[in-house]
């Protein structure tokens, strides 16, 4: 089916989110991944050293192509991306819009197709992994997600030094010292959230965002120059945390367990 390559403005419509979170290690084997990834991405699969490391990286590019097929009625082995200068994926620009009609699924993925949409919509996407775990979020909207496996950290304090802008390093301080690392992953997770969404990364100083968690999760500093944003803090787990950033907040918010039925 062709697709309609000019999207509508979808902030003019009821601006919506689906997060998808997944196991990487539940994964088929290497060998059928790389099957449906791009001659770069096997490149990038190849520079790792450890098989479980080359599984995971192919795992998480299979699903994205994945999930997006499954939005776009496309093969997802057919899905090409484009990257921003610090390495942002889009997808490029004739394959970012839903079909006018949502095709009927032709595998066996997940719940229902393209959002039943029987209207055009540029989707923008973003993905983050942390060990064995991965996160995507799918939206009619810019957005930026990230995911951290809660762990322990030396030193939460002196990390928060480097990084984070003077309230925030205030802030961690003056929690007990087991709360330390919790409450540095949580800030982290919110000001990749945000460098993602704006397509900068870890380019952008990270001391010019300040998350504030008073009374609720919030961007309390941004860059003048990036307008505004949503943030919201997300326990995909127990043993994960994670958070997303929007233009503005979604009005429909989906979580979704993928499958791999899509895999040959």
């Amino acid at each position: 089916m062709p697709l309609d390559c000019h999207g509508i403005d979808s902030l003019d419509r009821d601006p919506w989110l689906d997060l998808w979170f997944a196991d990487l290690d539940q994964a088929p084997p290497l060998p059928r991944l790389q099957g449906l990834l791009s001659p770069d991405e096997q490149q990038r699969v190849d520079r790792y050293r450890t098989q479980p490391l080359k599984h995971r990286f192919a795992a998480s590019r299979a699903l994205l192509r994945g999930i997006l097929g499954h939005y776009l009625g496309l093969d997802p082995a057919v899905l090409a991306f484009d990257y921003g200068p610090q390495g942002k994926p889009s997808l490029q620009p004739c394959q970012r819009s839903t079909p006018r009609v949502a095709p009927p699924l032709r595998t066996s993925p997940w719940l229902t197709p393209a959002l039943d949409l029987n209207l055009d919509v540029n989707l923008d996407f973003n993905l983050s992994h942390c060990q064995g775990f991965a996160l995507y979020g799918v939206s009619s909207q810019p957005l930026g997600v990230d995911l951290e496996v809660v762990r322990p950290l030396s030193n939460p304090v002196e990390l928060a030094q480097r990084f984070f802008a003077a309230p925030e390093v205030a802030t961690l301080a003056a929690l007990n010292p087991g709360d330390q690392a919790m409450g540095f992953l949580r800030h982290w997770v919110c000001k990749e959230a945000f460098v993602k969404a704006i397509g900068t990364g870890l380019s952008h100083a990270l001391d010019q965002v300040v998350v504030s968690f008073n009374p609720c999760p919030h961007l309390a500093v941004i860059p003048p120059t990036a307008g505004s944003w949503h943030l919201q803090e997300l326990t995909p787990t127990p043993a994960t945390l994670a958070a997303f950033v929007t233009v503005v907040p979604p009005q429909t918010l989906r979580y979704r367990s993928p499958n791999w039925d899509f895999v040959p």
